[in-house]
């Protein structure tokens, strides 16, 4: 029999009721559902306040599918009743529990040799718990790094978020065995930084699979009214995605011939200018949208005018991907990841230039009003079996 896998899914019940999932709260949740179809006996390993939940292969696909059901319900702003409930579903199903500091000994008796533990969430990467894991005899720690930009663009983070996670790049150099990052600008990245730790791990590339929700109108909220044309921005409002830029484009353009923006993202955190200007200029022209689900992105963006994605940087970009997927005419910024994975169907203008944005925007709408049918699609998007087909050929 094939060596067994673990998952940590500390990331996906941590999310638990805080709104449909984003990038990386995906990424967790696609793993979960390929390896339990996986010819290996999966473990799955919790993080709880209380301390450290172990389960067995008899158990994942009930933890899987009670996750899924809690996940899809979204509900954002119960995240607390939620979370406790799901830990308590799971509590139950444990094979093990044991607080941090005996992890070592949970790991030993109840983990087979040779099995490797996955971290794809950038949650529990803990000095203790992984020495614990790698106790196991011949086992093995493979961790995917989504980006280091809390050390690229400290200024866009949480105070103290960038010491975190110089800690959190310590320990992944120190017990990881494997290191997988979505994209060749995102491991180059993890190579400049990693040396600084002491030591340099296996890096591999492995861009990661894109599933499309399909469009449907119904699932738009009821109280949205679109305006043609109408302009769409993804991603969670915080200063590294650039929505200040975006405002003041609005701004400057005459009432006359302003179209209409959709901000699609929950607030963020050290962007109180943004979120104060959104909240004293509430206009039809430019909509906050926390918490729609797939679908109705899905149809917001197969129907706008332009996808706007002015970050400042990425490390793989989810959103810009899924919206080439439909057709979406796109204007990025000038990242190497974006040319990585999009090549030439953007159009890239500098994060910082204001007057280039608004003159490539007004050509979208004038464009939209004619109709987009040669606007470039990606036709081939990354798959996920193309993604586990690698990472499994890896481990």
């Amino acid at each position: 029999m094939a060596n067994a896998l673990c998952l940590d899914i500390t990331r996906t019940v941590s999310r638990l009721g805080r709104g449909h999932a984003t990038g990386i709260d995906r990424v967790e949740q696609a793993y979960l559902t390929h390896l339990l179809s996986a010819p290996r006996p999966l473990f799955l390993l919790l993080r709880t306040d209380w301390g450290l939940i172990l389960f067995g292969p008899e158990n994942a696909t009930a933890v899987h599918d009670y996750l899924a059901e809690a996940t899809s319900a979204g509900s954002s702003g119960k995240g607390r009743a939620i979370k406790a409930r799901a830990e308590a579903f799971v509590r139950r199903k444990a094979v093990a529990r044991a607080p941090r500091f005996l992890a070592r000994h949970m790991f030993r008796r109840h983990v087979p040799p040779g099995t490797t533990l996955l971290n794809v969430g950038h949650a529990n990467l803990d000095r203790t718990v992984l020495a614990g894991w790698r106790s196991v005899p011949s086992s093995r720690v493979a961790v995917m790094l989504h980006d280091t930009i809390p050390l690229d663009f400290p200024d866009f983070q949480r105070k103290g978020s960038a010491a975190r996670f110089a800690q959190t790049l310590s320990v992944i150099a120190r017990f990881a065995d494997c290191v997988l990052t979505p994209s060749k600008a995102a491991g180059a990245a993890a190579r400049r930084w990693f040396p600084i730790t002491g030591n340099l791990p296996e890096i591999h590339v492995a861009p990661l699979g894109i599933d499309i929700a399909k469009p449907d109108q119904s699932a738009l909220p009821s109280d949205l009214t679109l305006k043609q044309p109408y302009f769409v921005t993804v991603g969670t409002i915080e200063p590294r995605k650039n929505h200040a830029l975006l405002l003041k484009v609005w701004r400057d353009f005459p009432t006359k011939m302003r179209p209409q923006l959709l901000i699609i993202g929950r607030r963020g955190w050290r962007n109180e200018r943004v979120f104060n200007a959104l909240d004293q200029g509430k206009s039809d022209d430019i909509v906050e949208c926390a918490d729609l689900c797939d679908s109705a992105v899905s149809y917001l963006l197969t129907h706008c005018a332009g996808a706007l994605f002015p970050s400042f940087a990425e490390g793989y970009g989810l959103a810009p991907i899924e919206a080439a997927c439909l057709g979406a005419p796109l204007i990025c910024a000038d990242l190497a990841v974006t040319r990585e994975t999009l090549g030439n169907i953007p159009v890239y203008v500098d994060p910082s230039d204001v007057y280039l944005w608004r003159q490539n925007i007004i050509r979208l709408a004038a464009k939209n009003r004619a109709g987009r049918d040669s606007w470039r699609v990606l036709k081939a998007p990354p798959t996920w079996e193309a993604h586990f087909n690698q990472v499994m050929s890896l481990l």
